[in-house]
């Protein structure tokens, strides 16, 4: 079993916390792209793996995130409770931005009358010591993000507004909808049209 780091951004935390969210999609890079147009044999779904040829014969081809059975420790933006005066050790308090969801002053307390007063440490910064969530990869797989199905959104942990205006893909689409926008706000503007290969890595939560 191999422990990586993963990325997550604060709402995907947040829905991480509350056990909605199974699924994460990440972008393939060229180079992945290019070996899964090359693949001989086929992806193998539960490995993680599959077969590709080149100039020297045929080479395994691996998911960059794992294979099920390895484990993702999540990585958040986060501050210790003695900043900005200590040193950063493992002995203070740890503060987690998506805990602050729910605070009426903005989790980075822009909404605040003495303005923005929380300074955070970016998620890439954070040690495995400092982590809190602790994942399985379950399954995983290569598809084009269009493929994604309404059950699938809702494994992204999405959430939606159900006042909000449906467009033309309809009342049954509600997660898909809503995991479109996310994924452009992310991506960029066009980036849900450029329909790109994506990595699907299914995964359960481990009890620290």
């Amino acid at each position: 079993m191999i422990e990586r780091p993963i990325l997550f951004s604060a709402p995907m935390v947040h829905a991480l916390l509350n056990c909605t969210k199974s699924q994460t999609r990440r972008i393939c890079t060229p180079a992945e792209v290019k070996a899964l147009c090359e693949i001989v044999g086929p992806f193998d779904d539960e490995t993680g793996t599959g077969w590709f040829g080149d100039a020297e014969g045929d080479v395994k081809f691996a998911c960059p995130y794992g294979q099920p059975g390895d484990r993702l420790w999540v990585r958040e933006t986060w501050q210790l409770s003695n900043h900005p005066f200590g040193p950063l050790d493992d002995t203070c308090s740890i503060f987690y931005r998506a805990d602050y969801w729910d605070d009426p002053h903005g989790m980075d307390g822009e909404k605040s009358h003495e303005g923005k007063y929380r300074t955070w440490r970016p998620s890439i910064h954070m040690p495995r010591w400092a982590s809190r969530i602790l994942l399985e990869i379950v399954s995983v797989r290569v598809e084009r993000l269009q493929e994604i199905s309404e059950a699938d959104s809702a494994a992204e942990g999405i959430v939606f507004d159900p006042h909000v205006a449906v467009d033309k893909m309809g009342l049954c689409s509600l997660y898909r909808i809503a995991y479109r926008e996310l994924w452009e706000s992310i991506n960029g503007p066009g980036s849900w049209s450029a329909n790109p290969w994506v990595w699907v890595v299914e995964f359960k939560q481990v009890t620290p």
